[in-house]
């Protein structure tokens, strides 16, 4: 398997849903589209997505979740200078922690098949 493709893949997708959501975040708010889901989870996958991609395409992970979590805060602040948009702390508390989560689960992912792949480190002495 090509792990670096796979990484490739999730540096690349990262960054265009970075983009997306920056945009969608500072246009106004006829640019939002509106889903069943409704506002709050549609914040947590969109984030959940952003920290599963960056997760997967960059091998710091601690370094990921601190620079997504600081983008999202400067871009609640900044909604507050966007005329229609609101910034809102439970917004963020959502963003963030879904983020954080999409990479623990990576990082949990990346755990459970090292200790598949090498069961012979997992067997208990004799």
């Amino acid at each position: 398997m090509d792990f670096s493709l796979i990484r490739w893949t999730g540096r690349v997708t990262g960054w265009l849903l970075l983009a997306v959501i920056a945009f969608l975040s500072l246009s106004p708010p006829s640019y939002r589209p509106v889903t069943a889901l409704g506002h709050s989870l549609e914040h947590l996958f969109i984030h959940l997505l952003l920290g599963l991609a960056f997760g997967v395409g960059y091998a710091r992970r601690w370094l990921m979740a601190l620079v997504l979590v600081g983008f999202m805060g400067a871009i609640e602040f900044a909604q507050r200078f966007v005329p229609g948009r609101h910034a809102r702390l439970t917004d963020l508390l959502i963003d963030a922690g879904a983020a954080c989560l999409g990479i623990g689960l990576v990082w949990l992912g990346k755990v459970v098949t090292s200790a598949v792949l090498r069961p012979s480190a997992m067997r208990l002495p004799d």
